[in-house]
């Protein structure tokens, strides 16, 4: 080996080194915890426009570059959504947040009979004609807008077309939201986290919910997926079935600190929506 070749290698070295040394003093380890001290999984922390990730199963995360954090925004069902303002995380390298349960509104107990049961959104005979992806491993929401059903009901079960593109690793949560003013995904419905762990491509994968009771709003609701990303250098790998065949743009997306949003073609919403199907059980 020359001189020359020595040269390159060592240098090779240094800068590998560098970057190694760079990378571990920006990073951010965050751990999440409930006022015992137990680890709180699922827990979704933003910390950017367009970043964002869950804690694991020892309610952890790493956040590669704290220099990219405006806050972290913490937020879980059945929690207190929490605020971590940016100047009090630059000079750590580890940080144990403590989470508060949140006070949960219980709905009155309805004594109504449900006895017709139909499906909404995207009904049986809808074919799949395209699917999302999340290109990122980031923690991202897609939600469907369910309406016109009959008043009062409840919701007996949720499923998602997994595409047959999808890879089957990653978890993915079930949210139900009421519908804001604004016609937007408000306040949560369910209070406890459903998660799925175990499904196929190139088929529905059920939520049963009829233990739970939920009382649907009059005005509608979202039924939404969660994609449960706990690395950023992971492979997303799930998709989601989307169709052209419903009558409107009826999805709305939401990851990061972003807000929730339609995509949009040419200024037009996207009229390509996920493939949730909602059960739902009326009097009438």
């Amino acid at each position: 080996m020359n001189i020359k070749h020595l040269l390159v290698i060592i240098i090779l070295l240094v800068f590998q080194f560098s970057l190694s040394t760079l990378y571990a003093q920006n990073k951010l380890e965050v751990h999440l915890v409930n006022k015992s001290g137990s680890p709180l999984v699922y827990v979704s922390v933003s910390w950017a426009k367009s970043l964002g990730l869950v804690s694991d199963e020892k309610g952890s995360l790493v956040i590669p570059d704290k220099n990219q954090i405006d806050s972290l925004v913490l937020s879980a069902i059945g929690l207190k959504t929490k605020i971590i303002p940016k100047d009090s995380l630059q000079n750590k390298s580890s940080v144990t947040i403590t989470m508060d349960s949140a006070v949960i509104d219980l709905p009155e107990i309805n004594i109504t009979k449900y006895k017709i049961e139909k499906d909404f959104g995207v009904t049986d005979g809808v074919k799949q004609t395209s699917y999302f992806k999340n290109g990122q491993c980031i923690n991202l929401q897609s939600a469907l807008l369910i309406t016109s059903y009959n008043y009062p009901a409840q919701c007996k079960n949720v499923s998602v077309f997994i595409a047959k593109q999808s890879s089957t690793a990653l978890p993915f949560r079930l949210r139900l939201y009421e519908v804001t003013s604004d016609g937007l995904p408000g306040k949560d419905l369910l209070t406890e986290n459903i998660v799925m762990t175990d499904y196929k491509s190139g088929s529905w994968s059920t939520f049963n919910l009829d233990s739970l009771h939920i009382e649907l709003p009059q005005n509608g609701f979202f039924a939404a997926i969660e994609w449960l990303c706990n690395d950023l250098k992971s492979e997303s790998g799930l998709s989601i079935g989307t169709t052209n065949r419903l009558d409107g743009a009826l999805t709305y997306y939401i990851y990061g600190n972003t807000g929730w949003f339609q995509l949009k073609i040419k200024g037009e919403p996207l009229k390509e929506n996920v493939m949730i199907k909602v059960k739902i059980a009326s009097a009438k």
